[in-house]
């Protein structure tokens, strides 16, 4: 690149990080929450597909949420207030049958865990939103999301009670289901590779939170223009992705 566009390799990077910082500017509030995209209707949308392929009547589901995690190496001296010694930052994901990871939230920095993630999100505030005057939609998530309002997880024994084979089976069908979060990460990461790039991943010195987020941007427009992915096959391609426009 040196070569190519005769400057000096401090000042492409220079470059590729003010680009990258103006499209995270740009694009975070939608990667957050769309409003416009995610509807009433288009989660309606959603839920329908889910029960349709899970077969089971009034599911009542319309996508798949859980936390991941990405490595970072230890920061510089100065930064290490940032640094909790497990060396990562964490974001929440909530996957939908089209394909796309339709909500991303922050980086946390430092052990948290998933259901603290979902409180600090504010995800529920635009679920009371929409479902203020409809039956309330849920998400789905691995155990360690308990039921509240708008999202729940596997059946759970208690200390009384255990689960009946109805309810095993259906957490048994349920987990084969919510494993496309996991397919939504490893896509990301598999065609956005740098991310994995632990060492470049410093606080300081680089974006590790904008890089990460913009490879779920990317990600998401391509399976936009490709109009299908590995996650809407599982669910029959019954909601296809949008247009880039929308």
């Amino acid at each position: 690149m040196i070569q190519i566009f005769g400057v000096s390799q401090g000042h492409i990077s220079s470059i590729v990080n003010d680009l990258a910082s103006h499209l995270y500017t740009q694009f975070q509030p939608v990667l957050y929450w769309n409003p416009v995209r995610l509807s009433l209707q288009q989660l309606q949308f959603y839920a329908a597909a889910v029960t349709a392929t899970v077969g089971v009547q009034e599911l009542g589901i319309w996508g798949f949420i859980d936390g991941t995690v990405r490595p970072i190496a230890r920061p510089l001296v100065g930064q290490e207030w940032y640094y909790s010694g497990h060396k990562e930052i964490k974001f929440q994901s909530i996957v939908t049958p089209d394909g796309l990871i339709s909500s991303l939230y922050r980086p946390e920095f430092g052990p948290k865990g998933d259901w603290k993630l979902w409180q600090q999100s504010g995800i529920e505030r635009y679920l009371r939103s929409l479902f203020s005057e409809s039956p309330v939609l849920c998400l789905y998530g691995d155990p360690a999301y308990a039921p509240a309002y708008g999202i729940i997880g596997p059946y759970r024994a208690t200390a009384r009670n255990g689960i009946t084979p109805a309810q095993e089976a259906m957490n048994v069908t349920m987990s084969s289901y919510r494993i496309v979060v996991e397919w939504g990460f490893a896509n990301v990461l598999n065609q956005f590779g740098f991310g994995e790039w632990k060492r470049n991943q410093r606080i300081g010195l680089s974006g590790v939170a904008t890089c990460y987020a913009l490879s779920v941007l990317l990600y998401n427009c391509q399976t936009c223009l490709r109009g299908r992915n590995r996650i809407s096959e599982r669910f029959k391609n019954r909601v296809r992705p949008p247009s880039l426009s929308t």
